[in-house]
């Protein structure tokens, strides 16, 4: 397989990087996650414009040729070398600060490499089975909290405890112990015909998803709070989903507590927002 680095195609087993790589040593820049359908990369203006604002707040210098443009002709090129441009496919941005400095870098330059994947749409599950809550570490608002950090050790963690925990979902508190976000996604329940989420002040990622459906409520006047919620007010929710870039999937059951994942709002949300081609 080949990737893209730094404009140019490359053999992924002759890439390497060095021990001073700033994203190695330091956490210091972004990813992407994306979605091929086939036809297009799903989202795509909206993930471009999330990773360039989490950049310009690290102060790395974005070149004029970092382009929205450029981005998609280099996916799409990519995608047909790898022999992946009429299938779906996952796609991976990864942007980072150049080598150089310890804390303090000596330059701002960007360095970013774009990679592919197979991915078979059918292995996105309807539901998951049960979910759990996290609560040795915790969510905190920063000024780069709502952007997907090369750091990700608290998801390390998460995943981990699920695993030992037997479970299909983690959801995340943040220092209040408000409900932030889950392993991969956003978090939203239903309650009386209104849908709720966890706002960006519990340090959750600004996700892909939630802006389509900040929108679509907008559009179908479906009435939506966005807030701080304690994890009483989760329990006591008819239906509970998690989004991202990839879909809605239902959560049938938080520790002892049962969810309806056939609620008529999550099924109509969830059917508009498949993946397809």
């Amino acid at each position: 397989m080949l990737l893209v680095h730094n404009s140019q195609f490359i053999d992924e087993e002759k890439v390497h990087f060095g021990l001073q790589n700033r994203g190695f040593l330091y956490g210091d820049g972004f990813f992407e996650t994306m979605f091929h359908t086939g036809k297009e990369v799903r989202f795509l203006a909206t993930h471009f414009e999330r990773i360039t604002e989490a950049l310009q707040r690290i102060k790395v210098e974005i070149p004029k040729s970092f382009t929205l443009s450029t981005i998609e002709n280099l996916i799409s090129e990519l995608l047909l070398k790898n022999d992946l441009s009429g299938s779906f496919a996952k796609v991976r941005l990864h942007a980072w600060r150049s080598t150089g400095g310890l804390y303090k870098p000596t330059n701002n330059h960007l360095e970013f490499v774009i990679s592919t994947s197979a991915f078979e749409s059918n292995i996105i599950p309807f539901s998951k089975k049960k979910a759990t809550f996290y609560q040795e570490a915790f969510n905190q608002i920063s000024p780069i909290s709502a952007y997907k950090s090369l750091n990700a050790s608290l998801y390390t963690l998460g995943s981990i405890y699920m695993e030992e925990e037997k479970c299909d979902e983690i959801i995340f508190l943040d220092n209040n112990h408000h409900i932030s976000e889950t392993l991969y996604s956003n978090i939203w329940w239903i309650k009386g015909n209104i849908i709720f989420t966890p706002s960006l002040k519990t340090g959750c990622i600004g996700g892909i998803m939630q802006k389509q459906l900040f929108k679509y409520c907008e559009q179908k006047n479906i009435s939506l709070q966005v807030g701080e919620y304690s994890i009483q007010n989760l329990l006591e929710a008819e239906s509970v989903f998690t989004s991202n870039a990839s879909g809605l999937i239902g959560v049938e059951q938080i520790d002892n507590t049962n969810f309806d994942i056939h609620h008529s709002l999550f099924k109509k949300l969830q059917t508009t927002f498949q993946l397809k081609k």
